[in-house]
């Protein structure tokens, strides 16, 4: 499991600074890094959390990633801060990108979306759609706004992240 979530973490550009795990009453962290917008972490929840838990997580490490083994509460769900991304633990039993059949994706961002619809002549509401939580977009860490460019063989589209 955190070979596939070490490779998420480098796939999205972040680098990793410490693998020690360290022990909380309610999660360990067992990654922490570096974006361009500041220090991460990699947090696993040993039980299911609530608000409180969750609460002192987000006041420890305001970015990051947590992955829970037990799910949430209603209640944390709904106070997770769009900066943290949650995953359940059973998501990173493999790696989506390394199927035998999966395409080539290539995540596309910024002013690189203004850039490739220019080139293709469409306005980016054009495009196909990709939706934010579909599991390729969440390894990238993708938000609405940005694409993919997709390759199989010879065959090359675009999706637009909604």
């Amino acid at each position: 499991m955190m070979e596939v979530i070490e490779e998420m973490v480098l796939t999205r550009g972040y680098s990793i600074t410490d693998r020690v795990p360290v022990l909380h009453e309610y999660w360990e962290e067992s990654l922490k890094g570096c974006t361009p917008d500041g220090e991460f972490r990699v947090i696993r929840a040993r039980q299911k959390i609530g608000v409180s838990p969750l609460g002192d997580m987000l006041a420890m490490y305001p970015q990051g990633v947590i992955i829970f083994v037990g799910g949430m509460t209603p209640m944390a769900t709904k106070a997770v801060p769009a900066r943290v991304q949650c995953f359940e633990a059973n998501y990173f039993t493999f790696n989506v990108l390394r199927h035998c059949d999966q395409p080539h994706f290539e995540y596309v961002s910024g002013d690189a979306v203004v850039d490739t619809c220019d080139l293709l002549g469409v306005s980016y509401g054009d495009l196909p759609i990709m939706r934010a939580d579909d599991p390729v977009a969440r390894f990238y860490g993708a938000t609405p706004g940005d694409m993919f460019r997709i390759t199989q063989g010879r065959y090359l589209c675009y999706r637009a992240i909604v």
